[in-house]
C-alpha cells in the first residue's frame, strides 16, 4: 500500500478513535475497513507489511475494541481471480466495544457466502443468553500466592495410593483438583464482585464529613485500601490468565478490557452453529450436541479401507539416522530428561486436559516428582522393547 496512502488514512482513525472514547454507549462497527489487522488476513497477492496493520492495530488497542466472534467464511473479499491469480482478504469487519458482548454475550457474525459481489455479506445475530454449564477446572496462577495452597496440595496428593505408578499420578491429580477447586470458591470466588463490594464502601468511607478527625474512620480507610489493591491484583491474575493477554500495563482501566477479551475466547470456543452433512444449518445447543455425537458414533469402529504408504525407496533416499542415533532414542528415559521438559514449558501455554498447567508442576514438583518420575519410566519400560 502506498504511504502516501497511508497517511490519508490516518486521520480518520485518529477520528473514529475519539469517536468511540466519547460514547459511553454500546457501539458497533461494520463494514469494510479497507484494511487488515495481520498477515494472516489475506491470501496471495503483495505480501502486507507491519507498517500497513499499524494504524487498525493501533485503534483496535486504544479505544478497547475487539473483532466480533464469527463462524462461516473467513475471507469476506476476493477479485475472484483463477488459480494462483486470486486474491482474497478479510478487510470487511465487525468490531465491537466491550459493553456489546456485556448485553450480548453469545452474539455472532456469520460471513455468508459472496455470490456475484466480490464482497461477503456479514449477518449479525444477537440470541439470547443460553445457560451456561459448569465449566471446567483450570488451575488459576494466582493460587501460589495463597498461604496454605502448598500445604492444601501436600495433604491431597498423600491420599492417592496405586500399585500402578502411572495411576497413581492420575488419581492424585483429580484429588488435587478437587481440593484446589474447594479452595478457589472458598477463598477466591467472584473476585470481581469483591473489588466493587469494596470500591463502594470505600467511597461512602470518604464521602463522611467526620473522615477527617476520626482515628477510627482513618484506619478503616486503610484496611478498605490494603483489601482493594489485594482483590484488585487476585481480580487482574485471573482475568489476565484467562484472557492471556500479558502486554498490557495494569490498572483498573484495563480490567473491562480484559473481561472483555475472556468473552470473546469464550465466545469463539463456543460452537453456536454448525452445518450437518445435508446442508441444514444447526443453531440450537441440543441439536448441535446431538449432530457431533452422531458424527462421532459413525467415525468408531470405521476404518479406512485403503492408506497411502510411505514409498521406502524414497525414504531410503534420504537422510538416514545412524545406529547410535537409533538407540539413543530408545534408551531409558532419566529423571534429569523430565525435568529439563518440563522447564522448557512457558507459563502462559494452555494447561491440559486436567486443568493444570505448567506454573502448577513447576510450583509443586518437590511433591509429586517422585511419583511422576516413576510414572513415565513405567510407562516407557513397558513399551519399550526388552
Amino acid at each position: 500500500m502506498d504511504f502516501i496512502l497511508l497517511l490519508i488514512r490516518r486521520p480518520l482513525w485518529e477520528e473514529l478513535e475519539r469517536l468511540v472514547r466519547n460514547t459511553n454507549d454500546p457501539m458497533i462497527c461494520i463494514g469494510d475497513f479497507n484494511a487488515v489487522l495481520s498477515a494472516e488476513d489475506i491470501l496471495n497477492g503483495v505480501a502486507i507489511s507491519e507498517q500497513e496493520t499499524q494504524d487498525f492495530v493501533e485503534f483496535m488497542n486504544a479505544s478497547h475494541m475487539l473483532e466480533a466472534p464469527s463462524c462461516g467464511l473467513f475471507y469476506s473479499w476476493s477479485n475472484k481471480g483463477l488459480s494462483s491469480l486470486r486474491i482474497c482478504s478479510r478487510i470487511d469487519k465487525v468490531v465491537i466495544i466491550d459493553s456489546m458482548l456485556e448485553l450480548f454475550p453469545e452474539m455472532m457474525v456469520k460471513y455468508q457466502p459472496c455470490g456475484i459481489s466480490d464482497h461477503t455479506p456479514l449477518v449479525v445475530t444477537f440470541p439470547p443468553a443460553s445457560q451456561v454449564k459448569g465449566r471446567p477446572f483450570k488451575f488459576l496462577n494466582m493460587l501460589d500466592d495463597d498461604r496454605g495452597f502448598l500445604d492444601v496440595v501436600t495433604e491431597a496428593w498423600r491420599t492417592a495410593n496405586d500399585h500402578h505408578h502411572m495411576k497413581k499420578v492420575w488419581k492424585g491429580l483429580q484429588t488435587v483438583k478437587r481440593a484446589l477447586k474447594n479452595l478457589q470458591s472458598t477463598h477466591y470466588s467472584n473476585a470481581h464482585g469483591k473489588v466493587e463490594d469494596i470500591r463502594v464502601q470505600l467511597q461512602m468511607l470518604q464521602n463522611d464529613r467526620a473522615m477527617n478527625d476520626d482515628s477510627q474512620l482513618h484506619q478503616e480507610e486503610k484496611e478498605l485500601i490494603n483489601s482493594l489493591r489485594h482483590w484488585s491484583n487476585v481480580e487482574d491474575s485471573i482475568v489476565r490468565q484467562k484472557a492471556r493477554i500479558d502486554c498490557m500495563t495494569k490498572g483498573d482501566a484495563n480490567t473491562k478490557f480484559f473481561f472483555t477479551a475472556v468473552k470473546i475466547r469464550q465466545a469463539r470456543n463456543r460452537i453456536g452453529m454448525l452445518q450437518n452433512a445435508q446442508g441444514e444449518t444447526l443453531t440450537s445447543t441440543e441439536a448441535i450436541t446431538e449432530e457431533l455425537v452422531k458424527f462421532y458414533k459413525v467415525l468408531l469402529g470405521s476404518y479406512a479401507p485403503r492408506l497411502t504408504a510411505i514409498g521406502l525407496t524414497t525414504l531410503r533416499a534420504g537422510p538416514v539416522p545412524t545406529l547410535d542415533t537409533r538407540a539413543s532414542l530408545i534408551h531409558p528415559m532419566t529423571s534429569e530428561e523430565i525435568d529439563r521438559a518440563l522447564h522448557g514449558i512457558d507459563d502462559n501455554k494452555a494447561p491440559g486436559i486436567d486443568g493444570f498447567n505448567a506454573f502448577f508442576l513447576r510450583k509443586c514438583w518437590h511433591i509429586i516428582k517422585q511419583d511422576v518420575y516413576s510414572g513415565e519410566m513405567e510407562f516407557f519400560l513397558k513399551c519399550l522393547p526388552s
